[in-house]
């Protein structure tokens, strides 16, 4: 495993395709599924605005700019654990949360476009 790399083994479930108000930060958390057989430390869940769904007008996705995320990170010298998979069950599991999204207002980009529209997610596990 490399330092700051995506975890092998790992799923990462939470709110796929969210509504958003603008101005209106929406929380965001979900769950982690291991299939290594050992207990794994996530020092942070990745959140990335992988697209939008068809609407009328333009909207063009522009992270950081009007989709603002921020990604899931434990407290300070913490880390999110998910226990290792057993033969019993096949899987470990373990939930985190403290991500957020905000789709943010602009006084250079028309965003009548993106009103009313879903916007699609994707999740990581990241080691460090």
């Amino acid at each position: 495993m490399t330092t700051g790399a995506p975890l092998e083994k790992i799923s990462v479930t939470g709110p796929t395709e969210i509504a958003l108000n603008l101005d209106e930060p929406r929380a965001l958390s979900g769950s982690f599924v291991n299939d290594n057989t050992f207990t794994v430390s996530v020092a942070r869940v990745k959140v990335t605005v992988t697209g939008i769904n068809a609407g009328s007008g333009t909207c063009d996705i522009q992270p950081g700019v009007n989709f603002v995320t921020t990604d899931a990170v434990p407290p300070a010298g913490q880390r999110f654990t998910i226990s290792g998979a057993s033969t019993v069950t096949g899987t470990g599991s373990g939930d985190w949360s403290g991500a957020s999204i905000e789709f943010r207002s602009s006084p250079t980009f028309d965003q009548t476009g993106c009103l009313g529209r879903r916007i699609n997610l994707k999740y990581t596990a990241i080691a460090a």
